[in-house]
This record gives structure tokens, C-alpha cells and sequence, in this order.
């Protein structure tokens, strides 16, 4: 019986650290990003396509999960007099159906605040956004990361200038991320 004991303990103790998880160093709980990228509208009326660029801040709670806060300007030229100038606060929910992977694809959902103003014929005072799409990062290592996403914002009774074309808009966008 003895014998049988100590034969047990010593399986037991190789194969325990095996079963237990290693933790995954590209697996962190927080990322800071920048991009820079095109946005655009779906309106045939609306400005055309423009330069954007955000920040975000993603944190990581769970594995699958992570939720994001951002900032998104773009400027374009439009179809009437002047440039339309876009600011965008957002938060969005992020699905990682492969968390750790070096590549990690993700869908996203959330909900923000946007203001579309023209630099010569018109203002806005903001209206609510409901942004979703895809994207995917990619890990350079446990520090580093790049990325892109495509993002489509609908926006509530909002309308760009006196000619009233609406402000939907998507945007394209590459990232630079640190994660921590």
C-alpha cells in the first residue's frame, strides 16, 4: 500500500504542471491603440471619402469579451461649400472568438455620440451613433500588436448641412496597438 502511495504522488506530481495552464503572454488584459485610415457615407448626396483617425483604450475582462472606449475624427471635403469636420465618442463591446491567438478576429457592437459640422455652411450638435463591424489584430509579440477593422456607424435623425443627406458612415482603418 506504501509502494502504490508513493507511486501516485510521484505520477501526480509530473502530471499535474502538465495539465495546468501556462498563461498565455499574448492573452493581456489591456491595449492602447492609434489608426489611421478613410471614412466615408452612404449617401450619394452626403461629403466624399476622407482621411480618419482614433485612439482607444480596449480592457480585456474575461477572454472572450472585451469592452473599448474611443475617439474618432475624420475630415472631408464636401459636395457643398466647405469640409465637414467629424468627431465621434464611442464604446463598444468586442467578441474574441479566438482569444491569444496571434491572430484574433473580433465583431463588435456599441453605442456612441457623434457631431458632423461643416466649416462653412452648417453645424451640428451631435446625435447618437450605433457603430458595428469587424476587424482583426494581429500580435507581434506580448507587448505589440497591429490591426485593422471596418466599421459601419448608423446615425439617429441626424442629416449633414442644409440638404439634409444623412451622416450613416463607415470608415476603414489600420492600428497601431500597445498591450499591457
Amino acid at each position: 500500500m506504501r509502494h502504490l502511495l508513493s507511486v501516485t504522488a510521484v505520477v501526480l506530481g509530473f502530471a499535474l504542471p502538465a495539465v495546468a495552464q501556462e498563461p498565455n503572454p499574448l492573452l493581456q488584459h489591456h491595449q492602447l491603440a492609434v489608426g489611421t485610415g478613410v471614412l466615408g457615407y452612404f449617401s450619394g448626396g452626403a461629403p466624399g471619402t476622407g482621411g480618419t483617425w482614433d485612439v482607444r483604450y480596449a480592457y480585456t475582462p474575461i477572454p472572450f469579451v472585451s469592452v473599448e472606449a474611443g475617439y474618432v475624427g475624420a475630415a472631408s471635403e464636401a459636395a457643398f461649400a466647405g469640409s465637414t469636420v467629424v468627431t465621434i465618442l464611442e464604446g463598444d463591446g468586442r467578441f474574441n472568438p479566438l482569444p491569444g491567438a496571434r491572430l484574433s478576429p473580433y465583431a463588435l457592437v456599441g453605442v456612441g455620440w457623434g457631431a458632423f459640422s461643416g466649416t462653412e455652411t452648417h453645424s451640428d450638435n451631435g446625435t447618437v451613433v450605433v457603430p458595428f463591424g469587424v476587424g482583426a489584430d494581429y500580435a507581434l509579440n506580448d507587448r505589440w500588436g497591429v490591426g485593422g477593422r471596418f466599421t459601419y456607424r448608423l446615425t439617429a435623425n441626424d442629416h449633414i448641412g442644409d440638404n439634409q443627406v444623412s451622416a450613416d458612415n463607415w470608415q476603414m482603418v489600420a492600428r497601431l496597438a500597445a498591450q499591457f
